[in-house]
């Protein structure tokens, strides 16, 4: 499909990893903006993704409705974990309404 894609990656800390995508310029940003900034920063005001993405961060599989410039999406907070079953982070594939 020719719907924007983008992958977000967090470390154990919330903090991006990757930001990749041809969607990423319908959000206005860049993986350089991105990458290495905190989720608890940039949603530091949206509690309704803070909370999600905490949860997600200790290991639980989350999903976000997140509405944005009058467009709603499905976001799926992945949990990665290590080899010793601990939380490692989260994915975060997401399909762009357009």
């Amino acid at each position: 499909s020719d719907a924007p894609v983008i992958l977000f990656a967090l470390d154990a800390d919330g903090v991006y990893t990757v930001a990749d995508g041809r969607g990423l310029d319908l959000l206005g940003t860049t993986s350089r903006e991105i990458v290495g900034t905190s989720c608890f920063e940039r949603f530091a005001d949206e509690p309704a993704v803070l909370e999600p993405l905490k949860r997600a961060l200790q290991g639980e599989e989350q999903t976000i409705l997140y509405e944005s410039d009058g467009l709603r999406w499905e976001n799926r907070l992945t949990p990665v974990v290590d080899d010793s079953g601990r939380p490692a982070g989260v994915m975060i594939p997401l399909t762009l309404p357009w």
